[in-house]
């Protein structure tokens, strides 16, 4: 639910950048004014008290009705093999944790030195990524404990891997035939300045059902949004991140964003589905009463 407003949100991250493909339309617009913005922070922090308030009265308060899963066995990190006298210094190397700590370290510093030169407007997909490689690398004991962990977590997301290709596929005929664009014109045509950004969320919402990639949905709605935006004279910041939430909010209701999770865990998507959907009931008229009150 949080994931769109949060600091990974792509539409947020997109029109951070220079030279964007709506800079011509809405200029650069930094993250301070989307991410930290009142809007988001009001929404996230909500989000934060109310979905686990939520959940925690679903709990049953009789243990006898509770349901206990089979804890999922993880198997240990295996032991680096024995060093063969003979293998010399590529095995040292890719075993060593020295060469980790130095890839990490110089990464580290130089995101540092970035962030102080750029503030929060450096923070985009780029810097996103490699922090998560400085972070990586700098947790693991060796590079071959690293390759082995980026595999064994390529595992867990080959659904993932899988469906999305057949999405972009399904984006593809859906902006060929105008139909997402209708979807969004049908809410833009009877909203106004105030109803505008309630109504660009539930539109996302929908678009959301047909195109589950929030980049590929900013690709195709976003210049809609946008094209309304102008004419109606709203703040761009505010249809950018009600379109973001409208995607987050019907996930609830797809949970293949939790194909890796679920297989860690031992579970069905029938045996959360509930849970989600319930927390789309909770969520949606939080999410719209501040996107009308800010």
């Amino acid at each position: 639910m949080l994931w769109h407003g949060g600091l990974s949100g792509s539409a947020p991250l997109k029109v951070a950048e220079e030279g964007h493909f709506l800079a011509d339309t809405i200029g650069v617009i930094p993250v301070s004014q989307t991410l930290f913005g009142p809007l988001n922070l009001a929404v996230t922090l909500s989000l934060l008290v109310v979905i686990p308030l939520a959940l925690w009265r679903l709990m049953p308060r009789d243990e006898s009705k509770m349901v206990a899963y089979p804890a999922v066995q993880l198997d240990d990190e295996p032991e680096p093999e024995e060093r063969d006298a003979r293998a010399g210094l590529l095995r040292v190397l890719e075993e060593t944790r020295a060469l980790n700590v130095a890839c990490a370290s110089v990464l580290g510093v130089y995101l540092v030195w970035f962030f102080g030169e750029r503030g929060a407007s450096g923070w985009n997909l780029d810097t996103i990524n490699l922090t998560f490689l400085a972070l990586g690398l700098g947790m693991h004991r060796s590079p071959r404990s690293y390759v082995a962990a980026v595999a064994d977590g390529a595992k867990g997301c080959a659904g993932i891997l899988l469906q999305f290709p057949f999405y972009f596929g399904i984006l593809g005929l859906l902006k060929s035939s105008g139909l997402i664009a209708q979807i969004a014109e049908a809410f833009v045509a009877v909203s106004g300045p105030t109803s505008f950004p309630v109504l660009t969320f539930l539109s996302a919402g929908v678009v959301n059902f047909l195109v589950p990639s929030g980049g590929g949905q900013w690709a195709v709605q976003g210049p809609v949004m946008m094209k309304a935006v102008g004419a109606l004279g709203v703040d761009p910041t505010r249809a950018i991140m009600a379109m973001s939430y409208g995607d987050a909010w019907t996930n609830m209701l797809q949970p293949f964003w939790a194909l890796p999770l679920l297989g860690i865990m031992g579970l069905k998507a029938r045996d959360i589905i509930g849970y989600t959907a319930f927390v789309l009931a909770v969520t949606g008229p939080v999410i719209m009463f501040w996107l009308v009150v800010l």
